[in-house]
């Protein structure tokens, strides 16, 4: 039998864990699986990314400061607060990177970023974030590492997948970037922009 996309998972030992995650990536493409194994991801990422109890109602907040473009810099200061308290709490760190981008500070968010990915290797968020940076820059070869790590710890991850295909793309790997959107395609059939990408590669 093949690997199981589900079942108990030890985040004291994060290289088991990881193992796990790449075990669910791994299974065959059908709807149960798929299911199965974003389930154990979103499980170890939520727990993963737990938040220390007296930070609760602040880093809630700072979340709703995030999604007002106009309010950046009051989460700025508020999660800044939050990682002096909790130094080494990584969801704080991460939306301090979040914030810098959003006040358009990508060295700022590079180095919040990296803090926070040193502390919650299993998080695919900050990885992902770094690679927007690098993208945006037109760092191929930094990007496709960034986006690869992110993968790693999420597998079922469509942006960063969808990212590394259009990387693919534009460094000439057609064989590469054909393989992701086929991969992208099975995670997501409906998506017709996954289709126009994956025909774009299988004829390049």
């Amino acid at each position: 039998a093949g690997p199981r996309a589900h079942g108990r998972v030890d985040l004291g030992q994060p290289v088991a864990a990881l193992a796990q995650i790449q075990s669910a990536g791994q299974l065959q493409p059908g709807a149960r699986e798929v299911k199965r194994g974003r389930a154990l991801v979103r499980r170890i990422q939520r727990r993963t990314r737990a938040v220390p109890p007296g930070a609760r109602e602040r880093f809630q907040r700072a979340m709703t400061l995030l999604r007002d473009e106009d309010k950046a810099s009051e989460c700025l200061r508020l999660v800044e607060e939050l990682v002096l308290e909790y130094p080494n709490f990584p969801g704080g760190h991460t939306m301090v990177g979040l914030a810098q981008l959003r006040l358009a500070n990508p060295a700022e968010a590079v180095v919040a970023l990296r803090r926070a990915e040193s502390l919650n290797p299993l998080d695919a968020t900050n990885p992902f974030y770094l690679a927007l940076i690098y993208h945006k820059r037109q760092r191929w070869d930094d990007t496709a590492k960034l986006l690869e790590q992110a993968l790693r710890v999420d597998p079922f991850h469509q942006r960063a997948l969808k990212l590394l295909g259009d990387v693919w793309l534009r460094t000439s790997q057609f064989k590469r970037a054909a393989a992701l959107h086929d991969r992208l395609i099975a995670l997501d059939p409906d998506e017709k922009a996954h289709l126009r990408m994956a025909a774009r590669a299988h004829h390049a």
